[in-house]
């Protein structure tokens, strides 16, 4: 295991980037490492490596500087939805991440990134929601299979339970919570809307059925 991490970072060092962001590439290797462990005949390299991108992309989100000037919230946790959004990282990704998520550390990664991912929908101006593509495709990922929808109901879960201990302290609550960007101004409701009888999104975005 410890050959393998080495490979690992040595070839997503900055200066090795081939195409696209560090998240990009992370999530084509990740796709190529996850057809190799369904395929019966090859050895069970594809399984490990595929792991280990996993806990690599947590390991990335885990440093990301919340505080950063230029990148509100962090460049890579940005760059890692803008990823899921655009169909380069996918919810096999994820489901490995999850795997990978053993202390409350990695979880509280988990929950940022969630959080992040409804606060990118209230950042889309009410007067572009053309804008509103990536980030519900992103949410779409999020939300694509039932281990992650188990994660987010958990994560509501656990808030819930929060809020009865803050009392007074709701709005703050709000501010806090998972989905609290993406409802205080209706982003998540705006996921349904039409534009001139067609969708706003692609048919195969299932965010809607989800959340609205």
């Amino acid at each position: 295991d410890k050959v393998l991490d080495a490979v690992v970072k040595s070839r997503f060092t900055s200066g090795r980037l081939k195409n696209g962001t560090l998240c990009d590439e992370l999530g084509a290797c990740h796709s190529r490492a996850v057809s190799a462990s369904i395929d019966q005949h090859a050895p069970p390299l594809g399984t490990r490596v595929r792991r280990k991108l996993a806990e690599y992309v947590l390991a990335q989100l885990e440093q990301d500087d919340g505080e950063d000037l230029y990148f509100e919230g962090g460049r890579k946790g940005g760059e890692f939805l803008d990823s899921l959004g655009r169909g380069k990282c996918t919810a096999a990704l994820l489901v490995d991440m999850l795997d990978a998520t053993r202390d409350e550390r990695r979880a509280g990664v988990w929950i940022e990134v969630m959080k992040r991912a409804f606060k990118a929908l209230h950042d889309v101006p009410l007067d572009a929601v053309e804008g509103l593509g990536v980030p519900a495709k992103a949410l779409d990922v999020l939300t694509d299979q039932p281990r992650l929808l188990s994660a987010l109901s958990h994560a509501l879960a656990s808030e819930a339970c929060d809020a009865q201990s803050l009392g007074s302290r709701s709005a703050e609550m709000g501010t806090r919570c998972v989905m609290g960007a993406g409802m205080s101004r209706g982003s998540v409701a705006m996921l349904s809307r039409t534009n001139r009888g067609g969708s706003l999104l692609e048919s195969s975005c299932r965010a809607p059925e989800v959340f609205t």
